[in-house]
């Protein structure tokens, strides 16, 4: 991710900035799609996230054993899935935490619920009052765009949308009894919003869970990770493309047999209000194959 480094110069630009081009973004809304696994038995779509995120660890001996899958990872390999999820699900709502175990699924109508809410309370174009109470709603349409490497709206200097993601992945103040307010991310946590500023991280992280080895560090990271991916995701950010030479088509994109697509620097973030339904869905797909965790150089998957 070293586009998002603080000490690099900024490349990004903003979806509305003049002599950016923005074909396929006026006024069109996209339907919301997380590549998470949710739903009875996580039986609705696939653990993308979830399995790059385990890849990652695997891949950087942190602990998670060779051959952990999201089928087999224990409670405490949870931790790290259970923070690349949140991002999606920040109420945490596509889960049913006991004190013995924390990868047990909801039914997730809830979560449906709150997003197709939050999909009508954030429409830039009739703003609801009641928006900073649905933190699903903040994070998929709203003012928590950041957490999926997105602009908060459009026109949104890309600065801004830099400062605040680095703002989030760089905070250090993780501990489990400490409050929102007495950290960096009280600017994201407006008074009456929830997840509530005055309550603890614990709070943030895992509202509600029952689960009694709850590791907030875990959680914290397996969150950065999905910044991380999402920040390579068509639809969330523009790059730019490192070997046009390979390109055999942009629509679909496709590459020369044997050939992967390399991205730089970010170009600019987008927002979920105005996009074009097919970038987003471009490699942001709930349905594709299941990555194998160990053979992320493996970049066909």
């Amino acid at each position: 991710m070293a586009t998002l480094t603080g000490n690099q110069n900024t490349t990004a630009t903003s979806a509305d900035s003049e002599g950016v081009d923005t074909g396929g973004l006026d006024g069109v809304d996209v339907e919301l799609q997380i590549s998470v696994a949710r739903g009875p038995y996580g039986a609705i779509h696939e653990p993308i996230h979830e399995s790059l995120a385990l890849g990652a660890l695997i891949s950087s001996n942190s602990g998670v054993s060779p051959g952990t899958t999201v089928k087999n990872a224990s409670n405490h390999d949870w931790e790290y899935i259970h923070g690349a999820i949140w991002n999606d699900d920040p109420e945490c709502q596509l889960f049913g935490d006991s004190p013995g175990r924390n990868h047990s699924y909801s039914t997730g109508g809830t979560w449906l619920l709150r997003s197709t809410d939050g999909k009508s309370q954030w429409n830039p174009n009739d703003l609801n009052m009641k928006r900073m109470r649905n933190p699903i709603g903040h994070s998929h349409y709203g003012d928590l765009q950041f957490f999926q490497c997105m602009a908060s709206n459009r026109g949104e200097d890309p600065e801004i949308t830099k400062a605040k993601v680095m703002l989030a992945i760089g905070e250090d103040g993780i501990t489990p009894n400490t409050e929102v307010a007495k950290t960096k991310l009280i600017q994201f946590c407006p008074v009456r919003s929830l997840p509530p500023r005055y309550m603890p991280l614990t709070c943030t992280l895992a509202i509600d869970s029952r689960f009694q080895g709850f590791d907030i560090r875990r959680r914290a990271l397996g969150s950065i990770l999905h910044i991380i991916q999402d920040s390579y995701a068509i639809g969330h950010t523009r790059r730019a493309l490192l070997n046009k030479e390979d390109k055999i088509s942009d629509n679909p994109l496709q590459f020369k047999p044997g050939a992967t697509d390399r991205w730089g620097a970010i170009v600019n973030f987008y927002t979920d209000f105005g996009q074009n339904g097919d970038l987003h869905a471009n490699y942001d797909h709930e349905n594709d194959g299941i990555p194998d965790p160990e053979n992320l150089g493996n970049l066909d998957q």
